[in-house]
């Protein structure tokens, strides 16, 4: 049982680590967080143990594991860190004085659509922040989130993990792109003509030679074909450019390309939303709450 007195021997930097510890459930990642060395977190670890007479985490083979006692107390540590670190915080900054590197996750897609405007703006709004661009293929993002290793990510609407924030910050229509001098151009553009072309698709996680497209055609009884599947949006145009494939494709990645023609599709297909997603842990903190207002407003541009 805790007593009165142990309580007020729990200082916040015992509580802190042990919060810290819980998400990261390694020793070494949680030492790196608190910017302490092993040994002082292992120090730690032994007074929490002592102190609420449990052992809190139990040793795996990949890390530790922790008790259900230290299970329990993970909501209620949450609570009180982000109230602590809400109440610290300066009410305000001056962004041009802000010396600070935000790692981002992002498809070639988004950086090319969002990432750049933003490191445009950046530059004169906050010439000190510096930004790191990650690819999120085959990632767990909501991993990278919790522990810091990313401060933000931008994926699909539709494929935003249930336990982190999320704000639509994108809407986007597709359109079917193809070289200036492809014979589709000749005579009417009809939904027939676009199922007999041959297509590129990206495929995000790989491998796949079904898309939204194909989803939307199979509802009118139609179907195309899909005869190269690539990871890369970026890849598309090139590929284009060279061939007679056809893509469905975002309308920013062949607006501004004067090889290629951007043809509204013979069908209904809804818009791709872009999403900025970031952990709860960022959730209140006041620099992190400007950055994502400065993405915000430079996808609405």
């Amino acid at each position: 049982m805790i007593t009165m007195q142990s309580l007020y021997q729990l200082d916040f930097n015992l509580l802190k680590t042990l919060y810290v510890l819980l998400e990261e459930r390694n020793v070494t990642r949680a030492a790196e967080r608190l910017s302490l060395t092993q040994p002082a977190v292992s120090g730690m670890l032994n007074r929490l143990r002592y102190r609420l007479g449990d052992p809190l985490f139990v040793r795996a083979s990949r890390g530790m594991i922790p008790t259900e006692r230290a299970l329990s107390l993970y909501e209620p540590l949450k609570k009180i860190i982000d109230e602590i670190e809400l109440l610290v915080q300066p009410n305000e900054f001056e962004p041009s004085e802000l010396t600070r590197v935000f790692k981002i996750g992002a498809t070639d897609n988004a950086m090319h659509s969002i990432g750049v405007p933003l490191a445009l703006h950046l530059q004169k709004a906050a010439p000190n922040v510096r930004l790191v661009f990650l690819s999120i293929l085959g990632k767990d993002i909501e991993t990278m989130l919790a522990q810091g290793d990313l401060d933000v990510a931008w994926l699909a609407a539709g494929a935003v993990p249930e336990k982190l924030r999320a704000n639509r910050i994108q809407n986007e229509p597709y359109v079917c792109a193809v070289r200036k001098d492809h014979p589709v151009l000749q005579g009417d553009w009809t939904l027939d003509k676009f199922c007999e072309l041959d297509f590129v698709l990206v495929s995000y996680f790989g491998g796949s030679f079904v898309g939204s497209a194909d989803r939307a055609l199979e509802k009118l009884g139609k179907s195309r074909r899909v005869a190269l599947s690539v990871q890369n949006f970026l890849l598309v145009p090139e590929i284009l450019r060279q061939s007679d494939y056809a893509a469905v494709i975002l309308r920013h990645l062949v607006a501004n390309d004067d090889e290629l023609v951007a043809l509204d599709l013979p069908f209904e297909l809804a818009d791709y939303e872009n999403a900025l997603v970031w952990h709860d842990r960022t959730q209140h903190d006041i620099v992190h709450q400007w950055f994502r207002e400065q993405i915000a407003l430079c996808a609405s541009n």
